[in-house]
């Protein structure tokens, strides 16, 4: 869970409000994605064989279009703030 405050009006209307909630707060959202990785990679079992097959990970192919970036809207697109799990 997260908190975010945005800026109702102004020049910046629409902006996230960096100040709120203080960021050692555990709910800024400046921690949100990392936490929010964290409890995913959580919720995969890793010692138990059996059940493998039931919680296997994603992993993107290296040559995925997604990486490459050649459509024109891609320039606009986000930079990733987490590694993605490639294949081998």
């Amino acid at each position: 869970m997260t908190m975010a405050l945005i800026e109702p009006q102004g020049s910046n209307a629409g902006a996230v409000v960096a100040s709120f909630p203080p960021e050692e707060s555990p709910l800024h959202l400046n921690g949100f994605f990392r936490t929010l990785y964290q409890r995913y990679e959580e919720r995969f079992v890793y010692g138990a064989p059996l059940m493998a097959a039931k919680t296997a990970r994603f992993k993107w192919d290296p040559e995925s279009p997604v990486f490459a970036r050649n459509e024109p809207e891609a320039r606009d697109w986000p930079q990733l703030d987490y590694d993605p799990r490639l294949a081998p």
